[in-house]
């Protein structure tokens, strides 16, 4: 993708070239056009009032549409909130979008439901879900995940009532199964506003379920600048954030990740097995793209210190994430993919 692409660079000169090259690049994707305004819409179906919900609920839909009747069922149980679910389908190959509205219908949900004329792949999607939206905030969820229980969106709600200047929020998670509980909110409160705000959280929304965003900084600063990285969610929030307003931590467990059905989840589902060892290749995964999506989001404001955002967030990526999935890929992986990994992982 030529947008996330830009400023590509071998790792050893991230310390003198590349981050003004980066930097350069952000201000160009930042004022990309927005797909929002130019994609082809296509049949979009709504039952909603014109008053304005506190949330919406974003999804972009892809397949998997018995796992998303599970995470429509645990949305419609919620109390203590207005809310609409606002779902965007990439031409689901299984063509079961009929299906979905019903369900909403019987269910009394506010819905606005959107089948794309095209595929336009994940970033487009959830730009489309959240372009389709009215509340004052958007959660966004994957069409994999529920909803931890009924009271969700109350809890949020009563939170968000403290922070009013809250642009960008993240909660906890549970896996289905398990019960597992992930905390990348460790504690309720403002985690600040600015760019160097921005910079601390960003990784903090690469797993989009559970992530709110002000809906109306989110649909305004929608741009196709992005596409291809699948890390949409992560260059709003950071922007939101940049842009002035707070990041708050919501130290609630209000998603279960990865549905089971049938005693699978999509991923065991959709699994293919072990990798077989093969020729050494760069493996071009999402991650490569992270930091630079962060960084375009917080670039516009940064009125000095570039070098040392640049810094920031690629430190981030190296030696915290980056960490983290050369370990994981190692226990299930032939070593080759392993070190495609790392041959894949230029900056860009």
């Amino acid at each position: 993708v030529t947008g996330v692409q830009t400023c590509a660079l071998p790792i050893y000169m991230l310390p003198s070239l590349a981050w003004q090259k980066c930097y350069d690049g952000a201000m160009t994707l930042n004022n990309a056009p927005s797909q929002a305004a130019v994609m082809d819409q296509g049949r979009i179906t709504e039952r909603r009032s014109q008053e304005t919900p506190l949330f919406s609920i974003c999804i972009p839909q892809y397949s998997r549409t018995d796992y998303l009747l599970v995470a429509l069922a645990s949305i419609a149980s919620q109390e203590g909130a207005s809310f609409e679910v606002c779902i965007s389908d990439d031409r689901s190959p299984d063509k079961r979008s009929a299906e979905v509205i019903a369900f909403l219908e019987a269910q009394n949900v506010p819905f606005a439901y959107d089948l794309l004329a095209k595929n336009v792949r994940y970033d487009a999607n959830l730009r489309n879900a959240i372009g389709i939206s009215r509340g004052r905030y958007c959660l966004l969820m994957g069409n994999d995940d529920a909803l931890k229980h009924s009271f969700v969106l109350r809890d949020l709600k009563a939170i968000f009532e403290r922070f009013p200047q809250m642009g960008a929020s993240f909660t906890n998670y549970e896996d289905f199964r398990t019960g597992a509980v992930s905390r990348r909110a460790q504690g309720t409160g403002t985690r600040g506003a600015g760019p160097a705000a921005a910079i601390r959280n960003f990784r903090h929304y690469s797993f989009v379920s559970g992530v709110v965003l002000l809906g109306e900084k989110a649909r305004s600063f929608a741009t196709a600048g992005m596409d291809g990285s699948e890390m949409y969610q992560t260059y709003l929030a950071t922007k939101i954030a940049a842009a002035g307003a707070e990041v708050v931590a919501a130290d609630v467990v209000a998603i279960r990740k990865d549905i089971v059905i049938s005693d699978k989840t999509v991923g065991e589902l959709e699994d293919k097995g072990r990798r077989a060892e093969g020729p050494l290749t760069p493996q071009l995964l999402p991650i490569r793209h992270y930091a630079a999506v962060g960084y375009a989001g917080v670039a516009p404001y940064l009125t000095s210190a570039r070098r040392r955002a640049f810094l920031d967030l690629y430190a981030q990526l190296y030696f915290l994430s980056y960490a983290y999935w050369v370990i994981q890929f190692r226990k299930r992986e032939p070593m080759n993919f392993v070190l495609g990994f790392v041959l894949g992982m230029e900056i860009g």
